[in-house]
Order: structure tokens, then C-alpha cells, then sequence
């Protein structure tokens, strides 16, 4: 019986397509998927509805958000639309003339031939969340991003710069934000043109102070990615604000993690039993004084506080639990087993220090893809991990969070989408946050 209607479909189906004329085809499109990412306050009558469109195999005329203080809002209720969509960014809707205190429900959705569709619905309360204030975001626009490893502070450390970057090439614009206007600006020289440069992956950057109180900045080595996605590896180091090029990186080409202390510049690969290098800034020299004390493979995320340092192992193996965590001291040259992380297992994570506080979170499941928004801190004094906060933001992987004028700042990273076909799809979050920890 099921093969005959197996078969009897299948002859339909011819006849349906040879019915047609030579004018007509018969196109069967799969409906796009519309996703309400996040819904925030932004300000205590205002707030941000950020949403995804994937899976669009057809004309989209009209895409937007639905919100009410009812649930199951409608294009009836109060709406937002726009016409022109940029499938690879994650568009944000800003609402104004909320009311502090109450809970209001919004649904993104999508105006398609067959009629409208409705994603999930998401609630919030319309009140300012003590740990967390929006920020300005960057000028990103289509096929660009900001790459969060490449991200640093500029001399006075009042301000932040970073890379955006195409795409489609390796090549970058130089941006900067100024916490105290909260403002974003393209870098220029003192001829007004653009700074352009070779978008640098896993830089090295250790930032110093000389005998004239100066900060002083290393920064090179890392790699390039040409527009035939080769990777290239550098292998010199500089002094930002000079044009000093120095030894060149005698260490493998891997990824590496890097830390400083006392004017020394620490490299450790990121490999089995990777080697562990130091630059002498004196004398300008490399030397190779130990390995990593882990066996496999994996990354090592770094925090530096003060003159401790401190390294938590992302294992490439799946399998295994990045939950690893150690202490290395510059006198001794050796490494010290500390508590275990105890968050979920993870990969690409967000570490960062803040008032001499250590502090890691977001990234992926490294089985199922999806992204976390915990963000977990560790007591050097009790050597305990606990939970401090929720990330409210849409980007969980390649996160930029840095310190700049004594205030911390989380953003950019990417969204984790899956794709109908069982796939991953990568989405550009543009958002910027403060966080005021627990």
C-alpha cells in the first residue's frame, strides 16, 4: 500500500508539472523562519526589540515587530516595519513611550504571499536593569563586523579601538569609542584620511608603563585571512606609536594567549604542551621557559590581574569539560591547579577582568550549538566560582568586553542561528553594554 501511494504521488507531481505552460513554473518555496531574539529596556520609557530573518527563499515585502501589554500581539496592536532587509545583520527596532513597571509582549513578523506569519513572543518588564546600561552601538553595516580579539585601548586608555572589518577581505577601518560622550568615531589621521589596515586575528597585546610614566603598547604577530580564506601568520612585534619593528616571534604558528608582567611579554601556545615564550622588553629578546599545563588541545583563555595571571582551558575535544583553571607564577615559573570552573560546558567564551576581577561567560555548547548568557566570576581570595549576572544582549561568541575610563564594556560578537536543514548559521550582533557587577 505505501508504495503505491508513494507512486501515485510521485505521477501527480510529474503531471502537475507538465500541465503547466511554457510560461508558468511551478515553484514550491519553504516559508522563512522570523525569530524574536531579544526585547530590553533601554531607558525608563524606552526600550530595544532586536529580531532574525533566516531561511528566505522568497520575496520579502515587509518585515517588523508587533507589541502590546496583552499577550499574542498583532499587526493590529502597535507595529514597526521596514521594507528593505539586510538578511546577514540582526535588525533592532527602538520603542519609546513605555511605561515603567509594566510587562509588555512583542512578536516579530513577516508579510509573505500566503499572508502574515508570527515568530515566539517574547515579555519583559519595563524597568533598568541594575547590572546592565545600553551603550551606543557602532556604524556596522552590511557584510562588516568586529572582530573581538582584536580589540585594545589607545594610549590614555580613556577610549577604545577596534577594527572594522568586510567580509569579503582582510583589510579593516580603524574605530573608536569615547566612553564619556559615548560616541563612535572613525579613527583619521592627521590628514583626515581613513586608517586602513590588515584585519590582524589573535593579536599579541600587552600594554606597559616606561620610567616616564608613558604606556607603551606591543602589538603584532597573529594572522591574516586573504579573500581566498587562506591563512597567513605574522611573526613580528611592534611598539604602537613608533615605527620600531623588533625580534621577530620565534613560536610555532598557532593561536596563542598572551599576558604581561613587569614589562614582560608572556606567549603561550595554544597547542599540547604548548611552549611557553617571554619577550624581554630590555633587551628585546625571546626565550622559550616552559610549556602549558595542558596535555591536549585546546584554547587557553587568559586573565591578567595586577602581577597574577590566571588560564582557563577551552578543550578542542567536545567531549571534554572546559572546566580546567590555573594560576601561573613569574618567580617560580610554575603552574597551580585552582577550582574547577563550574558553569556549563562551553566553548568560545567571553573572559575579561574588571576591578581586578575575574570574569567569564557566554559562548556555545560545544554539542548542541547553542549560546549561553551566564556570566560566571571567580574570588582569588576563597578560589570559588559563582554566578554574577545574565548577559541581555544577542551576540555569545567572539564578544568583545574590555575595560575603558574604569567601566567595563560587553558587545559585537555573533548569534548562533539553526538553519532548517540542521545547520549553523552565523548573525553580526551589533549591541554595546555596560556591566555593573553583582
Amino acid at each position: 500500500m505505501k508504495n503505491n501511494s508513494g507512486f501515485i504521488f510521485f505521477i501527480s507531481f510529474i503531471i502537475a508539472l507538465t500541465s503547466c505552460t511554457n510560461d508558468e513554473v511551478l515553484v514550491v518555496f519553504k516559508e522563512p523562519t522570523i525569530e524574536l531574539v531579544a526585547a530590553f529596556s533601554t531607558g525608563d520609557n524606552k526600550g530595544e526589540v532586536v529580531i532574525s530573518l533566516t531561511d528566505v527563499f522568497q520575496k520579502i515585502t515587509e518585515t517588523g515587530i508587533v507589541w502590546s501589554d496583552k499577550v499574542n500581539p498583532t499587526i493590529n496592536d502597535n507595529f514597526q516595519s521596514i521594507n528593505n532587509l539586510e538578511i546577514d545583520l540582526l535588525p533592532s527596532f527602538k520603542l519609546e513611550n513605555l511605561q515603567v513597571g509594566k510587562t509588555y509582549f512583542a512578536r516579530a513578523f513577516v508579510k509573505l504571499p500566503s499572508g502574515i506569519k508570527y515568530s515566539n513572543e517574547v515579555n519583559w518588564v519595563q524597568s533598568l536593569s541594575k547590572n546592565w546600561t545600553r551603550v551606543s552601538s557602532p556604524p556596522i553595516g552590511p557584510n562588516e563586523f568586529i572582530y573581538g580579539g582584536d580589540v585594545g585601548l589607545d594610549l590614555y586608555q580613556y577610549s577604545m579601538l577596534c577594527y572594522k572589518a568586510n567580509l569579503y577581505n582582510s583589510s579593516a577601518n580603524l574605530l573608536r569609542y569615547t566612553d564619556e560622550l559615548n560616541v563612535w568615531d572613525i579613527d583619521r589621521d592627521r590628514r583626515g584620511q581613513v586608517y586602513s589596515v590588515p584585519l590582524l586575528f589573535n593579536p599579541i597585546r600587552a600594554q606597559f608603563r616606561d620610567a616616564s610614566d608613558v604606556i607603551l603598547t606591543l602589538y603584532g604577530i597573529g594572522s591574516n585571512v586573504d579573500q581566498r580564506g587562506i591563512r597567513s601568520y605574522r611573526r613580528n612585534i611592534s611598539i604602537l606609536e613608533s615605527n620600531g619593528s623588533w625580534k621577530a616571534y620565534p613560536g610555532a604558528e598557532a593561536l596563542t594567549t598572551s599576558f604581561g608582567i613587569e614589562k614582560l611579554v608572556y606567549v603561550l601556545e595554544n597547542l599540547p604542551n604548548g611552549k611557553l615564550w617571554i619577550f624581554n622588553y630590555g633587551d628585546l629578546t625571546w626565550s622559550s621557559i616552559g610549556n602549558a599545563p595542558y596535555a591536549k588541545a585546546g584554547v587557553f583563555k587568559g586573565f591578567s590581574v595586577g602581577k597574577q595571571f590566571f588560564m582557563l582551558v577551552e578543550p578542542e575535544d567536545n567531549q571534554a569539560q572546559s572546566n580546567q583553571f590555573y594560576e601561573y607564577f613569574a618567580t617560580t615559573n610554575k603552574w597551580v591547579k585552582r577550582a574547577d570552573f563550574i558553569g556549563n560546558n562551553r566553548r568560545e567564551g567571553t573572559a575579561f577582568v574588571f576591578n581586578k576581577r575575574i570574569f567569564y561567560g557566554l559562548g556555545r555548547d560545544p554539542k548542541k550549538g547553542i549560546g549561553f548568557k551566564d556570566i560566571w566570576e571567580y574570588d582569588i581570595q576563597t578560589n570559588t566560582w559563582q554566578k554574577n549576572a545574565d548577559y541581555p544582549g544577542v551576540g555569545t561568541i567572539d564578544n568583545t568586553a574590555i575595560e575603558v575610563n574604569n567601566k567595563v564594556v560587553i558587545g559585537f560578537g555573533k548569534r548562533i542561528n539553526t538553519t532548517s536543514s540542521g545547520g549553523e548559521d552565523y548573525q553580526t550582533a551589533t549591541d554595546f553594554w555596560r556591566f555593573t557587577p553583582n
